[in-house]
């Protein structure tokens, strides 16, 4: 992950990545077609990963407050812990070969499934659709915990949280 991190795709040869993990090219071959095969895999794993991350933070939590405050601790917690696998989703290599294309649809299909969940319990401002907005937090989400993943030097963990929290609360305002 991290020579793919780092170089991107196209930037890293299979026998790099082999002697990365200090096994011989032909073993690479052995559990991979080629580096593209493997690149594929850690992008569906980490797609799921988050997704799954993200499904977890907004189980329980039926007030939209509590929901984005989960989902933004959830993510940013998830881009703490995966810096490089964060880079491999959404970096600019991640848009040539459509992996970021194919993530942002993990992540707004879950995002989604919170805000029909809110808009059942009637705390969804009603002008709001759902999978609209999910599309729209998706990418929101997804371009800030990328930037903060290349220097989290830029931003303390505290101030993404709020960030999102703040920007998403604006447009999804609890129900009145």
């Amino acid at each position: 992950m991290r020579l793919f991190a780092q170089r991107g795709l196209h930037g890293v040869t299979s026998h790099e990545i082999a002697r990365g993990a200090g096994v011989a090219s032909g073993t690479f071959y052995l559990h991979f077609a080629d580096k593209a095969t493997l690149y594929q895999d850690i992008v569906e794993d980490g797609a799921s990963r988050l997704a799954a991350t993200i499904a977890k933070s907004c189980e329980k939590p039926t007030e939209v407050a509590a929901l984005v405050r989960a989902e933004a601790v959830a993510v940013v917690s998830f881009a703490e812990k995966n810096q490089h696998l964060v880079r491999i989703l959404f970096g600019s290599n991640a848009r040539i070969t459509g992996a970021c294309a194919e993530v942002l649809d993990c992540i707004a299909s879950t995002f989604e499934a919170a805000l029909e969940r809110a808009r059942a319990q009637g705390t969804l401002a009603d002008e709001l659709a759902p999978a609209p907005t999910a599309q729209a937090l998706a990418g929101m989400t997804a371009r800030l915990i990328h930037w903060w993943s290349q220097d989290p030097k830029r931003a303390s963990r505290d101030q993404i949280i709020r960030s999102l929290v703040r920007l998403q609360l604006c447009g999804l305002g609890e129900k009145r």
